[in-house]
């Protein structure tokens, strides 16, 4: 795994869209721009990267407690694992410039180094993950819609979604005639298809009814405080921003941009975080520029922090080979 490689391909196209809405902002009114940079203060830079960080750590916090359940080995479980659960799971954030988020799978591999962790259980966690996330969001837009009309169906189709993959999950780790079956009239994929049956039976375990509100709650935590960004960073532009309002279209905007299945939301994101700031009548150059700002501090810092934790879980690799028995150099 050659480190560069990581950094040209998650910060290059992140560089390239910035510069895109950048220019795109500068064309809309410069002297806007102007004034909105002028008047943005350090303290709210700081501010709005410290929020991004709580996120983050959050979910960190959710990463170790679902491998508490999908592999509560000792060795991973002890004190000494723990700066290796935070190398494993922000290390992952480095490949979030790929389709769908795709390349975050590097957790598998990662995981699988660090712990002997099996390939079909790291799989159910990133899964797992990427799942908690949409129902914390889910969680968000639901409280939003009773609040703000405009939010319309969406939080219920996603709810409708988070139900329907919940039973569906279940189904199928409750159905062992269907995998038998599938095995013996499909003896070729027999292999893929057991390691399918024990992801499936990982995933389950830890997206049952009442363990939803316990993992869902790291992330609905996180993605709440980070939703204060928005108003963070307008209040320095001069611009009045309520709280509800903040968490809801930041929330919305993060929601369809993992929809669109683009690398990092790209696009998704943007256009609808742009729309909906327009909508409560701030002016498009100055959503222009606070949405470019907001990537910057939570899109591009998750990224540049990836990259920093992938580094170093590579390095701490090279220095001691991982044992479950002794879980790290730390």
């Amino acid at each position: 795994m050659r480190i560069q490689h990581i950094i040209v391909r998650a910060v290059l196209p992140l560089l390239l869209v910035a510069a895109a809405f950048g220019l795109a902002a500068w064309s809309f009114a410069a002297d806007e721009v102007e004034s909105a940079l002028r008047h943005l203060r350090l303290k709210t830079v700081l501010l709005l990267l410290a929020v991004s960080a709580f996120n983050y750590g959050a979910r960190t916090l959710r990463w170790i407690m679902l491998f508490r359940t999908v592999d509560p080995n000792a060795a991973a479980m002890r004190a000494a694992a723990l700066p290796w659960h935070v190398l494993v799971y922000l290390g992952g954030f480095a490949f979030t410039l790929t389709p769908g988020r795709a390349g975050e799978a590097v957790r598998v591999y990662t995981v699988h180094r660090s712990f002997g962790t099996p390939a079909d259980a790291g799989l159910s966690l990133v899964v797992a993950d990427r799942f908690y996330d949409a129902v914390a969001l889910t969680v968000i837009l639901l409280v939003g819609a009773l609040a703000f009309t405009h939010a319309g169906a969406a939080p219920l189709v996603m709810l409708a979604v988070v139900v329907a993959v919940v039973a569906v999950l279940g189904w199928l780790a409750s159905a062992p005639h269907f995998w038998s079956a599938a095995e013996r009239r499909l003896p070729r994929l027999a292999r893929a298809i057991g390691g399918v049956r024990r992801t499936l039976g990982h995933l389950s375990a830890v997206s049952r009814p009442q363990k939803l509100p316990i993992f869902a709650l790291p992330s609905l935590v996180g993605f709440a405080i980070q939703g204060l960004a928005p108003m963070l960073l307008l209040a320095d532009m001069g611009i009045a921003l309520g709280v509800g309002e903040s968490i809801v279209i930041f929330a919305f905007a993060t929601l369809v941009g993992g929809a669109s299945f683009l690398p990092g939301g790209l696009g998704g994101f943007e256009a609808t975080m742009i729309g909906l700031l327009a909508a409560t009548g701030v002016a498009p150059a100055t959503a222009t520029v606070a949405t470019l700002l907001l990537r910057l501090t939570t899109l591009w810092f998750g990224v540049s922090l990836g990259v920093a934790m992938l580094t170093a879980w590579v390095i701490a690799s090279r220095r001691q080979a991982v044992r479950n028995t002794d879980p790290g150099p730390f």
